[in-house]
């Protein structure tokens, strides 16, 4: 992807580009199960990816900064540090992996065997050594299972490399390319997603394990839940783009700040469903 590229592609090549006083690093993951399975039991259709209902609907982004430095100030004030989730430089995947909180399942993805996947990372970076234990890599726990690259309906995922192939990848055509005249992966239009995707993440067991220990019994929505499902979960896809046709870009973005579905925008959604009604 092309914000990867360039000067960012060469600072993640040794932590210490970014950050010349590195010394240490821990690694956090933030936990959004409740809301994923909020979601799976209440609503069938897979529309929106899960981590945009996590975090009460705000931004990941700006919880993850919000939490690291609560963290930062209470246990690190006697360092330099920076907090970074996946807007800096920083291999985050590879990082937590090092920290021994999981290992890279067959859709790329880290997985957790007591939480699944269903997390976003974040880390603190210091410019001191501490004397703590580190813990060994996580051991390879997919096996022979394939399930998650079988139940891709855009055949995404190299079970070799592990790797997705984005051009094919339902979320980098949902909210990385914005563009009207972008042309969706394979058997998008019969999909129900119009914004992320879970679909390799809902097939994986680890996930299905993980949720025996989450209880959604008692789940309130907060204010910017209540608004993403009226707005994307409740309504058909033609009532739902007729909607965002009848608002401004200006509107839209003041409707929905510091959630996921600002940085798509009106027209991204638009884009995304203007491909529901079209037949092979």
């Amino acid at each position: 992807m092309k914000y990867l590229e360039g000067e960012k592609q060469s600072l993640r090549e040794n932590l210490k580009n970014y950050f010349p006083e590195f010394q240490s690093a821990f690694s956090f993951l933030f936990d959004y199960r409740a809301d994923k399975k909020f979601l799976q039991d209440n609503f069938k259709q897979n529309r929106i990816g899960g981590y945009t209902f996590g975090f009460s609907g705000r931004d990941y982004h700006q919880h993850i900064w919000d939490s690291l430095e609560s963290i930062k100030d209470k246990y690190f004030k006697d360092a330099t540090a920076k907090t970074v989730c996946d807007t800096a430089p920083v291999l985050d995947r590879d990082l937590a992996y090092r920290c021994g909180l999981g290992w890279f399942g067959k859709n790329s993805m880290l997985i957790n065997r007591h939480v699944g996947s269903y997390v976003m990372i974040g880390h603190i970076l210091l410019d001191k050594k501490y004397q703590i234990e580190i813990a060994p890599f996580e051991t390879d726990h997919c096996g022979q299972c394939t399930r998650c690259i079988d139940a891709c309906p855009t055949d995404a995922i190299d079970p070799i490399s592990r790797t997705v192939e984005s051009t094919k990848c339902v979320p980098y055509f949902t909210i990385e390319k914005f563009k009207d005249d972008s042309i969706p992966p394979g058997n998008y239009q019969k999909m129900d997603e119009i914004f992320g995707c879970d679909i390799c993440q809902e097939v994986c067991p680890w996930n299905d394990r993980s949720f025996r220990y989450v209880e959604t019994k008692n789940y309130d929505l907060s204010n910017d839940q209540q608004k993403i499902k009226k707005m994307f979960l409740e309504k058909p896809n033609d009532e739902l783009k007729y909607e965002l046709e009848g608002i401004s870009k200006k509107q839209f973005k003041r409707d929905w700040k510091n959630t996921s579905f600002e940085r798509t925008g009106r027209d991204g959604l638009i884009k995304n469903l203007k491909w529901k009604n079209k037949k092979n």
